[in-house]
């Protein structure tokens, strides 16, 4: 299980680094017939994410109960959320073979 970015899809270092990183699991598992799963995480939220690091809704939660300014950037655009205890649920379905081998 290789849980990846939806940032996979930018043209930046960053969305290269997981293209490349998706490319190479994917090559050694066809190579040696080991199933890889690889997971476009959109933005985790839930227990244990920081603020300020790695979750939009931790930052925006925090800085309302902190009366700390939010800062929208595009009031238009759309962010897609995952719950963790989802991801989690899933990777668990996966490995103990609850779930066939969808693309995610």
């Amino acid at each position: 299980i290789y849980p990846s970015a939806t940032q996979a899809r930018q043209d930046n270092p960053y969305g290269l680094s997981k293209r490349e990183a998706e490319g190479t699991l994917s090559a050694l598992a066809e190579q040696h017939g080991s199933p890889v799963y690889l997971f476009r995480l959109p933005n985790v939220f839930g227990k244990w994410a920081r603020p300020n690091y790695n979750s939009a809704v931790a930052t925006f939660c925090h800085n309302i109960n902190h009366g700390l300014p939010i800062q929208i950037n595009d009031p238009a655009a759309a962010i897609t959320l995952v719950y963790i205890d989802d991801v989690v649920a899933r990777f668990i379905e996966l490995m103990d073979g609850a779930i066939a081998d969808d693309r995610y």
